[in-house]
């Protein structure tokens, strides 16, 4: 089943709750899960979303993809980079969506994190300050 997450109730309520930029952030979850999904194939994608404390605004999201040796996952936030030269004719893209989701994150004033799980996939984990709203924020 499909469905836009951008427009599931409980994102809409988080990103209400907290008062952070949310065209910032869903174009900060829309490049962490598209470039997820793009190296997963058929494997699953997670999502999460948190506000652990005040002031802090949460994404994780984790494949099930091709994973990074220590080397690419060094230059994974820099503009153009990508693993191969062949990763662009094959899984398509720029090398733009990491590193926009991790100069936007430093703006909000947090940071954007990859983790690779030994050719098990990548955990990216994007934060930012985001203190609580005492109403809708936007």
């Amino acid at each position: 089943m499909e469905t836009n997450l951008f427009s599931h109730p409980l994102v809409r309520y988080l990103l209400d709750w907290v008062i952070a930029d949310r065209t910032r952030w869903m174009q900060v979850m829309l490049n962490l899960i598209s470039n997820a999904a793009k190296f997963s194939h058929h494997a699953m994608v997670s999502v999460r979303l948190l506000v652990p404390r005040d002031y802090e605004f949460q994404c994780i999201v984790r494949d099930q993809g091709i994973g990074m040796d220590e080397e690419t996952l060094a230059r994974v936030f820099l503009e153009y980079e990508q693993a191969a030269s062949k990763t662009s004719s094959e899984y398509g893209g720029t090398g733009l969506g990491l590193p926009i989701a991790h100069t936007l994150c430093t703006l909000m004033g947090g940071s954007l994190t990859a983790t690779e799980r030994t050719r098990r996939g990548l955990d990216l984990h994007g934060n930012s300050a985001a203190p609580r709203s005492s109403g809708r924020a936007h």
